[in-house]
């Protein structure tokens, strides 16, 4: 998480190795907001080396140019640019 970040859930984790953020929130949903992405759900696992959101459950994405929503999974990969998004 570079830049300005803010990320806020029940349970907060950082896997080193592979570079994953995880956020899950068993009474909230989780928040993770930087100066390019805002996205909420309630868990949400961010890949920070391949740039990659996983949103899972009652799941909204913001990025610079898009906005998605999604009721149980969301997978944004972004390098540069909003490449592909998949809806379930």
């Amino acid at each position: 998480m570079e830049g300005k970040t803010t990320a806020k859930s029940d349970t907060i984790s950082y896997d080193g190795e592979k570079d994953i953020v995880t956020l899950k929130g068993d009474t909230t949903r989780s928040e993770y907001i930087s100066e390019k992405d805002t996205a909420y759900a309630k868990i949400i696992f961010y890949d920070q080396k391949n740039e990659i959101f996983r949103l899972q459950t009652n799941a909204w994405y913001k990025g610079d140019k898009n906005e998605v929503k999604g009721e149980k999974s969301i997978t944004i990969k972004k390098p540069k640019s909003f490449r592909s998004v998949a809806g379930q």
